[in-house]
């Protein structure tokens, strides 16, 4: 079985015979209570002591450094195909550009109808089909429409189907 050691710093230095971790699980073994600033002079102390240690780091920050630079480097590639490839999407014909608006207006409808107004719960903690017209009316924008419709006193399921509330609401 081959054992692929990986190309990012972490993998590799995670299987390196002079592994940066190691060094650094040893420090902290030795000094368990020392913060962040005093493990950062403590491992330069031991680098300035083992040349290993500090060949171990150096791969480790070239290795992360190198690989995040190709992957800005990848990515504005990437980023800069995507737009031409959307500039050449947006010359499309005024028939091309009809029949999407066509399509986006049939899915509009086809969602609209999918929702059930009356079972639409609302900002006052009821369903809509049973709000008053004074409440709908409390709520605003097209509810409104709806709550003089019916009357501040009414119900909104007991006076109006949902086909009829469709029918204001939209309108």
């Amino acid at each position: 079985m081959e054992m692929n050691l990986g190309t990012r710093g972490a993998t590799r230095q995670s299987w390196g015979r002079d592994s940066i971790r190691q060094f650094f699980n040893e420090i902290r073994l030795q000094h368990p209570k020392a913060g962040h600033d005093k493990l950062v002079r403590l491992m330069c102390d031991k680098a300035m002591e083992e040349r290993e240690m500090l060949t171990a780091a150096m791969d480790y920050i070239v290795t992360n450094f190198t690989n995040a630079q190709d992957g800005y480097q990848r990515r504005d590639e990437a980023k800069a195909r995507s737009s031409s490839s959307s500039y050449a999407r947006s010359t499309i014909t005024p028939e091309q550009k009809e029949e999407r608006e066509k399509e986006n207006e049939r899915q509009r409808e086809s969602i609209k109808n999918q929702i059930m107004l009356l079972n639409l719960p609302m900002a006052n903690g009821k369903l809509a089909r049973n709000c008053t017209g004074a409440e709908l009316i409390k709520l605003g924008g097209a509810w409104v429409k709806l709550g003089k419709k019916i009357g501040s006193g009414k119900i909104l399921g007991q006076v109006l189907n949902e086909e009829q509330v469709q029918e204001i609401y939209w309108s």
